[in-house]
């Protein structure tokens, strides 16, 4: 079934053009996965602990200039640009200019902040060279192509980025002494990239005036956008520096990263629907069109639930075999890190639908901001009690408490405004399938060993039964994808039909 949106003005938005965009922001995430899954085990071997562990310290600080730096403008550019595209190009070209004259601005400030703290740090050469990252953070402006729903352009920019810096890694990257090196092919190709999109930008953007009013008026707006993101900045990317004040080891840093460099990993295919599905939603607030509005969260969250609880007890029962063969075994305290790590991929999820689709999506920045700060607060006490003591776990306990505050906060303000998406009842099948496939996935490992192939068929297996289970179920997510891949096999054959 092809939905078609009408829009103000009697303009008709095909359902397609959101799924278009949500398969290229999906094909780029996962090679976003396959990258990581290359080349994690690769630095693990060739830099080492120590030298990780440093590019994940001076990489969070860099991570925390860029959050404060921008002060909101991060989600708020592509929601204002979703929003101005639907009054024309001249207001859209007006938003476009005065956000990047705001960035501008912003990382002049910021820059005057971030050289001398560089200069005092221990790790001052580390810190120079991530200046590439810190520009790329302020100049990129793939916000404009995912704000008027263009992820084309976005993908494929940032696929031929991940490709050539991937390559350059493997031929430069040796030994540990090639840490800078390997921070300048990581910064300098994401820079590189962000400059070669404004030519594409000038297809959207034509010359207009703009005056002091049309850019001061973003200030207040991405201010209020600021504080939520500046809350969950604190236990998204402040745990590894808080691991390094409280405990002083530098080592510990690179084993709690790679256990989130993982964890993290999956939760990108629901980053990708929430991209596409942002300005989509944005689009029909804009216009009050609050029952389309709850067909998508609907949707969405279906397709949340069917993917995280075995993504997240899949992933739990393959750490053992995974860690040994994909980093070795100087990182096999990264197992049990990874383990416990996994249960944030449950909250991860489906704030997803609740926060950045729900409460950003209607510019509900004050219920967004309580529940991180809440968050926030909670993250740091957790961290202050629990890592002197137990060091990165205490960080992933913290980290715990905090997803699943934000989740309890955001689910709430979403009932409150829009009714319950009964998330237990839409769990229960899932939750059923994925203990079953749990039970399955350790069988084969403790059958395989170690080994790469003990994990792919881990994981071979695990879906397999996974999808069999709801299928039997008759879940109706799964259902629906084999019946749109049935339906795709009757196309092709209808074509091929044809053209005899």
């Amino acid at each position: 079934m092809i939905l078609v949106l009408v829009a103000g003005g009697g303009k008709e938005i095909s359902m397609g053009t959101v799924m278009r965009n949500f398969l290229y922001n999906a094909g780029y995430q996962i090679l976003c996965i396959i990258i990581p899954l290359i080349t994690m085990p690769y630095l693990a071997h060739r830099l080492g602990a120590g030298a990780i562990g440093i590019n994940s310290y001076t990489n969070s600080v860099i991570s925390l200039f860029t959050t404060f730096g921008l002060l909101g403008l991060t989600n708020y550019s592509s929601r204002e640009i979703a929003c101005s595209n639907a009054e024309g190009q001249e207001e859209l070209s007006k938003t476009f200019i005065s956000l990047c004259v705001i960035r501008c601005m912003l990382l002049a400030a910021c820059m005057c902040i971030y050289l001398p703290v560089s200069f005092l740090s221990e790790y001052t050469l580390y810190f120079l060279l991530q200046i590439f990252l810190l520009l790329y953070n302020f100049l990129d402006i793939s916000w404009l192509f995912v704000g008027i729903e263009e992820m084309r352009t976005v993908v494929i920019r940032n696929s031929i980025v991940k490709i050539a810096s991937t390559a350059m890694i493997f031929l430069s990257v040796r030994q540990e002494s090639d840490l800078g090196r390997y921070i300048i092919i990581n910064g300098g190709g994401m820079l590189a990239g962000a400059c070669i999109m404004f030519p594409q930008a000038a297809k959207y953007i034509r010359r207009v005036h703009v005056g002091r009013e049309d850019i001061t008026k973003h200030i207040v707006p991405a201010l209020r956008l600021f504080l939520p993101q500046a809350a969950s900045s604190i236990y998204v990317m402040f745990d590894k520096t808080m691991i390094k004040w409280l405990t002083g080891d530098v080592v510990s840093v690179g084993f709690y990263d790679q256990s989130q460099m993982i964890v993290r990993v999956p939760t990108m295919l629901a980053g990708s629907l929430s991209t596409v599905m942002l300005p989509r939603i944005s689009y029909e607030y804009c216009r009050e069109n609050m029952g389309q509005i709850k067909k998508y969260l609907e949707l969405s969250m279906n397709l949340i639930v069917t993917a995280a609880y075995p993504i997240f007890s899949g992933l739990a029962g393959i750490a053992p075999t995974l860690i040994h063969w994909y980093l070795g075994g100087e990182f096999l305290e990264c197992i049990s890190l990874l383990q416990m790590s996994c249960i944030i991929i449950l909250p991860v999820f489906i704030t997803n639908v609740t926060g950045v689709m729900y409460l950003m999506g209607l510019n509900k920045t004050k219920e967004l901001t309580v529940s991180y700060a809440s968050a926030a607060m909670i993250n740091l006490v957790v961290n202050m009690l629990f890592i002197p003591s137990f060091g990165a776990y205490g960080a992933v306990f913290g980290t715990i408490c905090a997803e699943f505050t934000v989740l309890c906060i955001q689910y709430h303000y979403m009932k409150i405004h829009i009714g319950s998406m009964h998330l237990a009842r839409r769990s229960v099948k899932s939750i059923f399938s994925s203990v079953i496939m749990l039970f399955f996935v350790w069988q084969v490992g403790r059958l395989l060993g170690n080994g790469v192939m003990s994990t792919i068929a881990q994981v071979l297996a695990g879906g397999a039964v996974y999808i069999l289970c709801m299928w039997l179920m008759r879940d109706s997510v799964i259902k629906d994808f084999v019946s749109a891949a049935h339906g795709v096999r009757r196309w092709k054959g209808k074509c091929g039909e044809d053209n005899l």
